[in-house]
């Protein structure tokens, strides 16, 4: 699916969207899901955090780590394109396990 700029988009696990006017693909790798789950008492609302890889025509593959919480790093640039991890869904509940498959990542693209 071609990406359009300045918009948020959903990325699942395995998925990979591209943008032909940068030249960029852009997919997840792996996650960690440390926030607070529903139904728990927790003393801070918790991280969870998602490894990127960006591919750009002619430079190599590039992997960044973005955050939910507002306290470590929920957005980067890279070439001049602005990644900002908006929300990962389904939010954790306690006794629930989620798989790699089940994640949805709202993510703003832009420039």
């Amino acid at each position: 699916e071609d990406l359009k700029l300045n918009d948020t988009i959903e990325l699942r696990y395995r998925e990979l969207y591209c943008n032909s006017e940068h030249e960029f693909r852009l997919s997840f790798d792996s996650l960690g899901d440390g926030r607070c789950p529903i139904g728990a008492y927790c003393i801070w609302e918790g991280n969870a955090h998602v490894d990127f890889i960006i591919k750009q025509e002619g430079r190599s593959e590039q992997i960044f780590t973005l955050n939910t919480f507002a306290g470590f790093l929920t957005d980067t640039t890279l070439n001049g394109i602005r990644f900002e991890l908006i929300d990962m869904l389904p939010y954790p509940v306690v006794d629930k396990d989620y798989q790699l498959d089940d994640y949805i990542l709202q993510i703003l693209v832009s420039n």
